[in-house]
């Protein structure tokens, strides 16, 4: 019996042992599979903690194969305009959204309305396949309603989502209902870590709704260095990354590159991160002034041109045309350089300041020592990394702002090394569940989701006592 399950028998505070486990999410992908097998390696654990282990495979096309046969698996494409139409679960679309829909209306008028974006992105002005689509979506809900009911959620269950998607949000309003405790997970800012929250990612993880506490916490000069290290491998990662099918940029370029000055305007997945449906809550907050990419882009290009600057784009590394367009080279002024496949890296390497709406590459580039202007809020507290970070939606002023220093001075590396540091002790978890890289282990894992699921705790990753004793000194001193 490993530590993780002694650890969690020996917690008597307990009242009742937790019936069902449940982890959804798309698992398919190489990529995505690590975040699966984070939560399977504790097999034996789920298994003595939980009466019954179960996985909903989000999974786009395929089928996740699980070699665990006693876990329930369901099977519900990440899109819901994508799975098979059947009249039966037509009908029961019909049927859950006449009833559920008072009781779940703002999932379900988000859920409607990303798929209603990505249908009109898909049928491209045709009738009769718009209608086919949205046929398919409601059979999709029908699917999805069918699923829960037979999964039946209920106080003494655990849900696990794994990023965002239209699904993901019915499910969390359906647990939510039914007091089934949930918590968010995905690969954390910082290389080999995931985050376990029990809100948000990024912007609305705690780190950054309670910033000022955050910034606050202890760190020992050791634990700068030992983040320091870890930011210089960060920012030498290019090597290997070239060794994967990441383009690396042709020597003739980066000469001609290196007499401009580059702004890297970073893509991110419109939809992943929230941006999209642009009617949500989430995606207001997310970027109060740019509804896309391709905004963000022509608004930078705009002055840019006025500045004799030169635009380097490249997309979401995950990029897919059943979300939005392509930004292609045809679509943006001549002044714009699109590139795709390309290694973040060699991209970093030759650009001056780095514009993003929000994206984990914001970490790779001030590790890099290259500047960002943010559109909009991130994990890291505004105002944290002075020089380093801009949180502004003059675009112009704030890259100006940046640039005013030389190359090697853009980034306060000493406080970026101190954010890190601090990200790493008291928020990120290591997804090879030991501590090499300064994160929070597994057995620490499974001692912080005890002390939450048991109700004594209300952030996963950090005790409720520590986070009121610093807002106490916080408010003497004021």
């Amino acid at each position: 019996m490993n530590n993780n399950v002694k650890k969690m028998q020996k917690d008597n505070n307990l009242v009742k042992p937790f019936r069902k486990f449940i982890l959804f999410g798309y698992y398919l992908r190489t990529k995505d599979q690590v975040k699966f097998d984070f939560w399977l390696k504790e097999n034996e654990l789920l298994k003595d903690k939980f009466e019954k282990c179960i996985v909903i495979d989000n999974s786009v096309d395929g089928e996740l194969e699980l070699d665990q046969p006693d876990w329930e698996t369901y099977r519900l494409n990440k899109l819901l305009c994508s799975n098979k139409w059947t009249m039966k679960n037509a009908l029961f679309g019909i049927w859950a959204v006449g009833v559920l829909l008072p009781q779940h209306r703002k999932a379900i008028t988000v859920a409607m309305r990303w798929e209603n974006s990505i249908i009109r992105n898909v049928a491209k002005g045709s009738l009769i396949k718009g209608i086919y689509l949205r046929a398919k979506a409601l059979s999709g809900l029908g699917q999805l309603f069918r699923i829960t009911r037979t999964i039946d959620f209920n106080d003494r269950d655990f849900l696990v989502l794994t990023g965002v998607s239209s699904t993901a949000e019915i499910l969390r309003s359906l647990a939510k209902k039914n007091n089934c405790q949930t918590v968010v997970t995905e690969y954390g800012e910082l290389p080999n870590s995931i985050m376990v929250s029990e809100g948000e990612m990024f912007h609305l993880s705690w780190p950054s709704l309670d910033a000022a506490i955050f910034e606050q916490f202890p760190i020992s000069e050791q634990e700068v260095i030992e983040a320091a290290r870890l930011v210089n491998e960060m920012a030498n990662g290019g090597e290997r990354q070239r060794a994967s099918k990441q383009k690396e940029l042709s020597e003739d370029l980066k000469e001609k590159l290196k007499n401009e000055t580059v702004i890297y305007v970073n893509g991110i997945h419109e939809f992943a991160s929230g941006l999209e449906p642009r009617t949500s809550e989430r995606s207001q907050l997310f970027s109060p002034t740019f509804a896309s990419n391709k905004e963000l882009l022509d608004k930078v290009t705009e002055f840019a041109v006025r500045n004799g600057w030169k635009v380097v784009y490249k997309d979401h590394p995950y990029f897919s045309k059943a979300y939005h367009s392509a930004i292609t080279s045809q679509s943006v002024h001549q002044n714009v350089l699109v590139l795709k496949d390309t290694d973040i890296h060699e991209i970093l390497d030759v650009s001056d300041v780095m514009v993003s709406l929000g994206s984990k590459s914001i970490i790779t580039a001030l590790a890099k020592g290259v500047p960002v202007c943010l559109v909009g809020p991130f994990t890291i507290p505004k105002g944290s990394i002075t020089p380093g970070i801009v949180e502004t939606n003059d675009l112009e002023a704030g890259i100006k702002t940046l640039l005013e220093k030389k190359k090697g001075e853009r980034v306060n590396m000493k406080q970026f090394h101190t954010y890190v540091a601090r990200l790493r002790k008291y928020y990120l978890y290591s997804l090879t569940g030991n501590s090499e890289l300064g994160t929070k282990t597994s057995e620490q894992l499974w001692g912080d989701l005890s002390d939450f699921m048991a109700g004594r705790r209300t952030r996963v990753s950090i005790p409720d006592d520590i986070l009121l004793h610093i807002d106490k000194n916080l408010s003497n001193t004021e």
